[in-house]
């Protein structure tokens, strides 16, 4: 079997995600990136612009409203950013890791499929009138289409038979999600029907082949492992859905670990993998991280230990945490630091593990002066989401400010 250094499979995930600030447009940075998590705040565009330096606010957005870009239900049952060509994919991805557990509840909740059904129905000959969002179509259908679930159906998140019926019409290829003003940090979806409904597949393991196909495209030589995580397919079905396909295996060097590649990547790691930039500024929700199954193979091992207190994980080491639920600092494809947006400053505070100099530090820092800029002139904060509060965000930059020397 050959084998690859951490370093350099490293550095071949930053070439395989696109990083560095290489692209030449918006449209460029997103292929390369791969399926963006619509978090409805500032990472999406972060990822782009660590893909794109000069991308601007408004390029991104009109790729929603020329439907580049859809919203689609996809990896883990996430709304994520996926090309329009490929939701198909993204949506049967979703229905297979979370179709199960759905059939159960409606079973739980005593939810018939003609009663969703008759409730489509209604719903359908709403949206040929014209977009809407849940809460407006909540309030248009018939009387009786929708029923409460009670306390039960709430705490399992289903507080009406609503979100059941949008999901079988979702997942029926009928109906699409769209931000209200074509906006990625806008949290107000309306519900549309597709001009051409979605052919969703029900075939596991074709959609599996499908899915590990094109994870491998973006994220590189992967573990079988990162791609159930990234996924959320049982491990079961990843590893004969990896075995079924013609894939190359790598043993990573001084580590207990095999990574697979497709042909072109295999290519790639044997013939040397070139350079990367020093330092490169990412959101949290990040593809590049994404993409693995938590942080052992992104954290060299001197760094394992290191605790952090985002997120209520102050007692464990990054090492067993599947995100710090920080913004990182990738050094050589390693996570090397974290950072944050000081709201009060205008500035970004940030700290690194190893103390970067000379040139290299200058350039991150000036990287960072200018994503700061960005971020205030363009947004005036950096929410991760709407429901960012000051306090969490605060959390995060006391977070960062602790580990400063």
């Amino acid at each position: 079997m050959d084998s690859v250094t951490i370093k350099a499979l490293r550095r071949a995930w930053v070439h395989s995600t696109g990083l560095g600030g290489s692209g030449d447009s918006a449209r460029a940075a997103m292929t390369e990136a791969g399926w963006l998590h619509a978090t409805a705040g500032v990472d999406p565009y972060l990822s782009i612009r660590s893909r794109y330096s000069a991308v601007e606010k408004g390029g991104v957005d009109a790729l929603l409203a020329d439907d580049t870009v859809r919203i689609v239900t996809a990896a883990r049952g996430s709304r994520m950013l996926v090309p329009d060509y490929q939701s198909d994919l993204a949506l049967s991805l979703s229905l297979l890791v979370t179709g199960r557990e759905m059939d159960l509840d409606r079973r739980k909740l005593e939810v018939s499929d003609v009663e969703i059904e008759r409730a489509a129905s209604n719903v359908i000959a709403l949206l040929k009138e014209e977009p809407l969002s849940s809460r407006e179509i909540r309030k248009k259908v018939p009387e009786g289409t929708v029923r409460s679930l009670g306390p039960v159906g709430k705490k399992m998140g289903y507080p009406s038979t609503l979100p059941m019926v949008m999901s079988h019409l979702e997942y029926g290829g009928k109906i699409g999600l769209w931000a209200e003003g074509d906006r990625l940090d806008n949290e107000r979806y309306r519900w549309d029907l597709l001009d051409i409904e979605v052919e969703v597949s029900r075939d596991c393991q074709s959609v599996v082949r499908r899915s590990i196909a094109h994870y491998l495209d973006f994220a590189g030589a992967s573990t079988i492992a990162d791609f159930a995580a990234w996924s959320g397919v049982e491990k079961r079905d990843s590893k004969e859905g990896f075995e079924s396909l013609d894939l190359h295996p790598f043993k990573v060097d001084g580590l207990d670990v095999v990574v697979y590649a497709n042909q072109t990547t295999a290519e790639f790691l044997l013939g040397g993998v070139p350079r990367v930039p020093k330092a490169v500024i990412v959101p949290f929700r990040e593809p590049f991280i994404d993409y693995r199954d938590g942080y052992s193979l992104l954290l060299d091992s001197e760094h394992h230990h290191f605790k952090s207190r985002a997120w209520g994980n102050g007692k464990k080491n990054l090492v067993e945490v599947n995100n710090s639920g920080l913004r990182s600092i990738l050094v050589e494809g390693a996570i090397g630091g974290f950072w944050e947006y000081d709201e009060e400053t205008q500035e970004i505070q940030y700290a690194l593990f190893n103390q970067m100099r000379g040139g290299d530090l200058r350039n991150l820092e000036a990287d960072l002066e200018e994503v700061a800029m960005w971020l205030f002139n363009t947004f005036g904060h950096a929410k991760v989401n709407q429901l960012d509060s000051m306090g969490v965000r605060k959390a995060r930059l006391d977070c960062i400010l602790s580990m400063k020397p």
